[in-house]
Order: C-alpha cells, then structure tokens, then sequence
C-alpha cells in the first residue's frame, strides 16, 4: 500500500506523478491520496480519498 498526503483541495496531474509512478512498477496493490478534496475519486487505479474518509477507513481498519 501507498499513501501520499496532500494539503490541496483540488487534485491535479501533478498531484498524482508519484504515486503514478509507483503503480506503473506493479509492486503494490492499494494507492492512496489523501487530501482535502470533497468526494471520493479514483483516477488512474488511485484512490483520492478526503482526509476524514480515509481516517474513518483506516480506524474500521477497511484499507486493503
């Protein structure tokens, strides 16, 4: 699992270089990018997750 945190409240391309990257070597199976935005997205096999939603999951222990 990747996890990379963001203070933006919009999620651009250049956000998501990195764990882009990442994915692109196939060696993990979760990529996150948690930040300030307000819905749920996943673009790219990248979840974009609002910071509060990614701590609930992480509390319910519902990330992988």
């Amino acid at each position: 699992m990747a996890i990379e945190v963001k203070a933006t409240k919009r999620v651009s391309s250049q956000d998501l270089r990195g764990l882009q990257a990442l994915a692109e070597e196939k060696l993990l199976q979760h990529y996150y990018l948690v930040c300030h935005e307000s819905r749920l997205q996943i673009i790219n096999g990248i979840e974009i997750l609002p910071w509060q939603i990614f701590l609930q999951r992480l509390y319910e222990n519902d990330l992988w």
